[in-house]
């Protein structure tokens, strides 16, 4: 059975067949265009891809809404087996972090994995932030490791070798005074854990809100919650708080369960995650570590 929820279920706003296609027009710029794009034709079979993959969370969306033992919108962190070994591994990850960032090393702008230029209209389509800059540095890309930036976090890499069905796993970043502004992701059967390793300023100034239940963060203590659920996140503090995310697939009664996990492998050709994995990579071998638009 799905866990009981914390704080309510909340309202969700994927309406299937509506929001899929809306995600899709903000996704445009991801196809390929210019010398070797393959011109219309792959353009059309991207996009006949890309529909096909929607049509798919949509029929995700309706047979979990049905079957799914109404799954909540906040889950209990103990849901999960291995939630404990990452927060028993917490000061390790923090301090592997806090050497990469002593190295030199700087996640990206959230926009630079889709290959967009911080600021622009098409940036805060792909990543909504309003207000400051929000940063993600990937190990686990559309559910295969990154090595350019895996290598040099052994320990947290050990401590994620209990995580099954990993999707995404990175850091994320955001930086004093930054704003996420109110978002769902489209992926519905998909979770995302949060362990705060860093987490500045006074009780209450980095928060998320999911649906109607807000959320401090504090440093060690998990967050767990469906991302196809309206969730807006705030640092009000002056310094950067660290998170370590992994996105998974929601557990769920069989054999619905079946079909999400085929759902959540075929995420990776979703229009604005298709390619990610080969964008990550080659940010990290150009020096530039990788990071991620995700919520």
């Amino acid at each position: 059975m799905a866990p009981e929820p914390v704080g309510g279920a909340g309202v969700r706003v994927y309406v299937p067949g509506v929001s899929g296609r809306r995600y899709l027009a903000r996704s445009r710029h991801l196809l390929p265009v210019g010398p070797g794009s393959g011109g219309r034709l792959r353009r059309g079979v991207v996009a006949l891809h890309g529909a096909v993959v929607l049509a798919l969370f949509d029929l995700n969306d309706a047979v979990v809404s049905r079957w799914g033992g109404d799954p909540p919108a906040v889950w209990e962190s103990g849901s999960l087996p291995w939630v404990r070994s990452l927060e028993e591994a917490r000061a390790e990850i923090v301090r592997e972090y806090r050497r990469f960032r002593a190295e030199g090393g700087l996640p990206p702008h959230v926009a630079r994995i889709a290959g967009l230029e911080p600021g622009t209209t098409e940036a805060t389509d792909a990543a909504p932030v309003d207000q400051g800059v929000w940063r993600v540095l990937i190990l686990v890309a559309n559910g295969r490791w990154v090595p350019e930036t895996a290598e040099r976090f052994p320990a947290t890499v050990a401590a994620l070798g209990a995580c099954p069905q990993m999707t995404t796993v990175g850091f994320s970043v955001l930086e004093g005074h930054s704003h996420i502004a109110d978002h769902a992701d489209p992926n519905r059967g998909a979770l995302r854990y949060q362990l705060p390793l860093v987490v500045p300023g006074d009780p209450g100034d980095c928060r998320i809100r999911v649906v109607d239940r807000v959320i401090e963060w504090r440093e060690g203590e998990s967050v767990l919650f469906d991302v196809n659920v309206m969730h807006e996140v705030w640092n009000d503090s002056d310094e950067d708080r660290v998170l370590l995310m992994v996105e998974t697939a929601m557990p769920l009664r069989f054999p619905v369960s079946l079909l999400n996990r085929f759902v959540q492998h075929q995420y990776r050709y979703h229009p604005s995650h298709r390619g990610m994995a080969e964008r990550v990579a080659a940010l990290a071998r150009e020096g530039a570590p990788a990071g991620v638009a995700g919520g």
